[in-house]
């Protein structure tokens, strides 16, 4: 079950690090209503509390928005090297 979880994490972590190499913030945020949307019904089917379903949706939106931060810095940092010019 606990491996389900992790997997699910990886792959939600994935697609916000994707998106953050590829697209601005205007595209994240169609994501981020997806996200919640599949992610509430998801732990009533599961049958946690009121408290769990809550830290559930807070732990995945911290998941795809702290990955696509991660992913616009790398973007940054891609850019940033890209651009210099070598003297050879």
């Amino acid at each position: 079950m606990g491996t389900r979880m992790e997997y699910g994490a990886i792959a939600v972590a994935l697609v916000g690090f994707c998106l953050g190499l590829n697209f601005r913030f205007k595209f994240l945020l169609p994501f981020i209503a997806v996200l919640l949307i599949l992610t509430v019904p998801l732990c009533i089917m599961r049958g946690y509390g009121a408290a769990g379903t809550i830290l559930t949706v807070f732990a995945a939106q911290f998941i795809i928005q702290g990955a696509y931060f991660f992913g616009l810095l790398a973007r940054w940092i891609w850019s940033n090297n890209s651009h210099r010019t070598r003297l050879v």
